[in-house]
């Protein structure tokens, strides 16, 4: 199977099957072109507001992803804030100072029934945020 260049949204571990031998190949692959081909096995993906952007609150967050159909409530623990799905093991651990918030990190469950991962993009989208890794930041859709 030939993997595409360029720059996409997320990193994947992809496990690949030959005749030789049981591989895993990493590479940046597209989501929405790439799934159901492969099995996707992404861990984690980290968000931000683009550089010179300023934060927004976690309500703001929050009333994104129900936007997204999906059924989004905040939870401020003693070792951070967190953002839980209903129906989903996927977390997000966001980054806030105050209530206001401009990092979070999306950890995505394996196997996830109902993949949440387009929904969740789709609401970072929405407030103007970007993911980042270490070549910089990237449109999350």
């Amino acid at each position: 199977m030939r993997i595409p260049a360029g720059r996409f949204p997320i990193s994947h571990r992809v496990p690949v099957t030959t005749d030789a031998c049981d591989v895993t190949v990493t590479d940046r692959l597209p989501l929405k072109s790439m799934a159901g081909l492969l099995e996707i096995d992404t861990m984690e993906t980290v968000v931000q507001t683009p550089e010179g952007e300023g934060p927004c609150t976690i309500r703001e967050v929050v009333d994104a992803l129900r936007k997204q159909k999906l059924e989004a409530r905040h939870e401020a623990k003693d070792w951070g804030d967190w953002i839980q799905l209903e129906g989903c093991e996927t977390v997000i651990s966001i980054e806030s100072m105050r209530g206001l918030a401009s990092t979070a990190t999306i950890e995505h469950a394996e196997d996830e029934p109902n993949d949440p991962r387009l929904a969740i993009f789709a609401a970072f989208h929405q407030l103007g945020w970007v993911g980042v890794d270490e070549d910089g930041e990237y449109p999350l859709v």
